[in-house]
Order: structure tokens, then C-alpha cells, then sequence
């Protein structure tokens, strides 16, 4: 296990035990959640090139439409067929969870894996622009039940979230790319302190449903871990078996990392504790499964070297 990996493992494990072990800190960290992230998405959009996001090859279409199309449609179906014939009673937190859009620091953590971020960026950003329409959807018609997500609100949010620091990158890019590629090598550095924070921020609310509902943890960290399990299985096996048009950790991380903090922020108000638990506990396996990520991708980065 290398320096980097022992990092990444202490500062998520690392912030999430401290949000629910240390609320107070938390909560005191929970209000400059968005700002954090954007600094994230700062460093992490450094290593994006807008030029190829710009001006994507038909190729990269196919790829982003196709790990868009299961991560919103065909695989939250599914899983909620299974549920619904194993363990009804998650059928609609399964749903949820599998169905939200891929997380805006996909590229951060594809900066980490090695994997490119541009690729993250373009999937994160079309899932999160459809999933306030699939969602309801897919709610509504599996489940019977109605999902309000105001549209508006949640294309501010993520406008507000995703654009200055990309608008920022694009131009020192452009105007001072001595300046971008210093920053650049800072990517990883910083980034660690700040996915400590991040995590930290995300967990500190939901601390004292996580400590006074032990059966229901235990259950849901295990339904939790399954799923993530199930998630990547799902992005390295489908790209297998189309190996020239699908990159598998691409695949995988589209699928694994998700908004799970905005199913847990709607889900509190609108579906109860069950659903909200499920996506607050998902940070911990999810966590976890990016070290055996991190050891695939330089397994995989060796293997076309020699090739």
C-alpha cells in the first residue's frame, strides 16, 4: 500500500469518524460545505482539458451517453426488481440511492485513481442535469409515490457549485498556463485536506442517527457495502464485455461515486429515516473501495506500459 493510498483511506475514514464521533466540530466546518467543494472542483478541474470536453469525439459520446443511461435508468430499475423480491422494505431507499446522479467530485477522485476527469466532469454534469426529471420518474412510477425536486433550485446549486471554479481554471488555462500547471502539481496535495473537510462537513448533521439507531447502522452499512460492491461490479463487467468503446474504472466510478448527501438531505424530509441512513452510510464502504480502485488502475496503467 503506497503513502498516497494510506492518505486517502485516513482522510475520509479520518473525517467521517470525526463528524460522527466530534459533531460540534462538524457543524462547525457543515456551513462552508459548498465553498469546499468548489475549491475541490478547483484543483480537481486543472487537470480537465476543456478543449477535448468542448469538442467530444464520437466515441466519447457513446461513452458518456452509455454510463449516463445505466447509471439514471437500467440499473435502479433493476436493483429495485431485486429489492423488491428480496427486501421490499429498501426497495425505495435502494431506488433512491442507485438512481441519483454521479457526484460532483467524480473528477476529484479521478484525479486520485488516475483516471481522467474529464471523462468524470461530462457524465456528473449530464446525470445532474437529468436526474431532477428521471428520478421523480422512476419514483413515481415504481413506487407509486410522488418526488418533488424543484428543478431550478437544484440547476442553481449546481451551477453555483461547478461554474466559477470552472470558469476560473478555463482561464488561467488560457491566459497563464505556466500558472495552471504549478497549480496542478498541487492537485493531490491539497485536495486530501480538503476531501477531510468535505466529508467531515457532509456527515456532522446526520451524527445522532448514526449513533442512536445501532441495529438499523449495522444493517444499513451492510446493505450499503453491498451495493457499492454491486455498483462497481456492474462498470467493470459491462466494459468488459465491450472493452473497445467502455474504459471499466471510468465505468465503475460513474456508477460508485454518487450524490448520496442530496438523496440524504431529501430523503430526511420526504421519506423518513430509513432511505436517509442508507445514503449517509454509503460514504463508508464507498470509501473504502477506492483503494482496491486505486490498485486496479496502476495495475492497468502497467499493463499498457509494457504493451
Amino acid at each position: 500500500m503506497r503513502i498516497r493510498d494510506v492518505m486517502l483511506l485516513a482522510v475520509s475514514l479520518g473525517g467521517l469518524a470525526t463528524g460522527v464521533l466530534w459533531p460540534a466540530f462538524g457543524m462547525f466546518v457543515a456551513p462552508w460545505t459548498m465553498e469546499l467543494l468548489m475549491v475541490q472542483l478547483f484543483f480537481s478541474f486543472l487537470g480537465v482539458d476543456f478543449q477535448a470536453m468542448a469538442h467530444p469525439q464520437r466515441g466519447d459520446l457513446l461513452e458518456v451517453g452509455v454510463i449516463s443511461a445505466v447509471k439514471l435508468f437500467a440499473l435502479p430499475v433493476l436493483l429495485w426488481a431485486l429489492s423488491l423480491w428480496l427486501l421490499p422494505e429498501q426497495a425505495l431507499a435502494i431506488l433512491l440511492l442507485s438512481g441519483v446522479s454521479t457526484g460532483v467530485t467524480a473528477p476529484f477522485v479521478a484525479t486520485l485513481l488516475g483516471v481522467g476527469p474529464t471523462r468524470m466532469l461530462q457524465v456528473a454534469v449530464l446525470t445532474s442535469a437529468l436526474v431532477p426529471f428521471t428520478l421523480p420518474a422512476l419514483v413515481s412510477l415504481l413506487m407509486g409515490g410522488s418526488l418533488e425536486i424543484p428543478y431550478s433550485h437544484m440547476a442553481r446549486l449546481l451551477a453555483l457549485i461547478m461554474l466559477p471554479p470552472g470558469i476560473l481554471v478555463f482561464l488561467l488555462k488560457r491566459f497563464t498556463p505556466g500558472v495552471a500547471l504549478r497549480l496542478e502539481r498541487w492537485s493531490v496535495p491539497v485536495g486530501l485536506p480538503l476531501f477531510y473537510f468535505t466529508t467531515l462537513a457532509v456527515i456532522a448533521p446526520f451524527a445522532d442517527a448514526i449513533t442512536s439507531e445501532f441495529g438499523h447502522v449495522l444493517e444499513s452499512l451492510g446493505l450499503a457495502t453491498l451495493l457499492t460492491v454491486i455498483f462497481v461490479a456492474c462498470g467493470l463487467g459491462l466494459a468488459h464485455a465491450w472493452p473497445r468503446h467502455l474504459d471499466g474504472l471510468s465505468f465503475a466510478l460513474g456508477l460508485t461515486c454518487v450524490n448520496n448527501v442530496l438523496v440524504a438531505v431529501f430523503a430526511a424530509s420526504l421519506f423518513g429515516p430509513g432511505p436517509t441512513l442508507l445514503a449517509v452510510l454509503y460514504m463508508f464502504p464507498y470509501f473504502l473501495i477506492l483503494l482496491p480502485m486505486r490498485w486496479l488502475a496502476r495495475r492497468l496503467k502497467s499493463r499498457d506500459i509494457r504493451q
